[in-house]
């Protein structure tokens, strides 16, 4: 039973891989250490979605990150640990998943 979890998990995770190969990079001033309360990292335009505004906050030791669609309805989400220099977001659009790569720290002001 373990190999057939195991095999399920890892089947997902090539096909998530071929659907979302094409990243984007989103640069951010933001560090994700610096994120305290609810933060608006920014807007950015996603093929097939249109304009995303991300909002990122910390809940204990994690960092918490929503991408909202430009109707307001959450279109993904992802988690992390404050420190990290990058962390990936899997968007739900019409074609599949979108990949967003967040770069921390990398925008310039």
């Amino acid at each position: 039973m373990t190999t057939r979890i195991l095999s399920g998990l890892l089947l997902a995770l090539v096909l998530i891989s071929a659907q979302a190969a094409d990243k984007q990079v989103v640069p951010l001033k933001q560090l994700s250490a610096d994120i305290a309360g609810r933060s608006v990292l920014g807007v950015s335009e996603v093929p097939d979605i249109g304009p995303v505004r991300l909002e990122a906050w910390r809940k204990g030791s994690q960092l918490l990150i929503h991408a909202f669609g430009p109707d307001g309805v959450l279109v993904g989400q992802a988690q992390g640990v404050p420190g990290m220099t990058s962390t990936p977001l899997y968007l739900q659009s019409e074609q599949g998943l979108r990949r967003l790569e967040l770069q921390w720290g990398s925008a310039t002001p």
